[in-house]
């Protein structure tokens, strides 16, 4: 017996301990073809259990059209074995298309690949071979990808990013030169040519500095909005510097903030605007 050539369970190893890694074909297409198939047959399956319908006695063919959905279960089917067997293949087809609806219907909806794990995969070591990728034996380039491909799926989505973060994922290859020239340059460090491998920004350093930044900022803006309001000498400025800070606030929530709704930004901005009008009634009332 002919021995494996290739180890690919190092792959899938690492498919259970992160399935946002997992990279597979969703063939929609197909099964959309299969499902408009089996519309066909259903359809072509109605219209023979309605011709055995009409060709039963005792059914006026003048007054009315009787269908196979008129057909009440109650009705003795047992006198008609040729429609028995009709209307039972029909509840198997109909049975079926249900089911395979369903199912396309979840995995249409299975999550994208992050773009993180989708540059990882397309440098998997091992998996891609002459042009090939190994355990599938499809076109190395439909898997290698990044962003992936947009037939592909994943068995399990990451949280969605903010604007900021995502940009910086999308942008990571030419982040990490740029930083790199900037050290390098303070550092005396050899400059990076083409042939040098590729290095990535990773997901968790990406987002730990984010974590960093907005506690950096969030802050520093508040408190620079009361030293604002604090500093001006009437109501009417202190208004409309409120205004312009509440209109950085909303765009630093916009980039910042994944997943924000507009009933939030909007109870927010009023909140915002709500104790600011209390700080600027009480100056104005210790002001009198």
């Amino acid at each position: 017996m002919q021995g494996l050539r290739h180890r690919y369970s190092f792959l899938y190893d690492e498919f259970v301990q992160t399935p946002e890694l997992a990279k597979f074909r969703q063939f929609l297409d197909i099964s959309s073809w299969r499902l408009n198939r089996q519309v066909l047959l259903i359809e072509n399956k109605v219209k023979e259990c309605n011709d055995a319908i009409a060709d039963i006695e005792g059914i006026s063919r003048e007054t009315s059209v009787f269908r196979v959905t008129d057909f009440h279960p109650a009705h003795d089917v047992e006198q008609h074995p040729k429609l028995k067997l009709l209307i039972k293949d029909l509840d198997i087809l109909v049975r079926g298309y249900s089911k395979d609806l369903i199912l396309t219907h979840q995995v249409a909806n299975l999550p994208e690949q992050n773009l993180v794990y989708a540059r990882h995969f397309a440098e998997f070591k091992g998996l891609f071979m002459d042009g090939f990728y190994g355990p599938t034996g499809e076109a190395a380039a439909r898997y290698q990808k990044v962003p992936a491909d947009e037939e592909l799926c994943a068995l399990k989505g990451l949280d969605e990013e903010d604007y900021i973060t995502n940009f910086l994922l999308k942008h990571a290859k030419s982040i990490y030169r740029s930083m790199y020239a900037v050290l390098g340059w303070l550092f005396r460090w050899p400059p990076l040519d083409d042939s040098s491998p590729t290095k990535y920004i990773s997901l968790q350093a990406v987002r730990t500095s984010m974590h960093y930044f907005v506690g950096f900022y969030v802050p520093l803006l508040l408190t620079g909005t009361l030293a604002l309001l604090n500093g001006l000498d009437s109501d009417p400025k202190r208004i409309i510097a409120l205004g312009c800070v509440a209109f950085v606030l909303m765009w630093s929530l916009i980039l910042l903030v994944p997943s924000l709704k507009r009933h939030d930004l909007v109870a927010i901005a009023t909140a915002f605007f709500a104790v600011g009008g209390i700080y600027i009634g009480s100056r104005s009332h210790d002001s009198c």
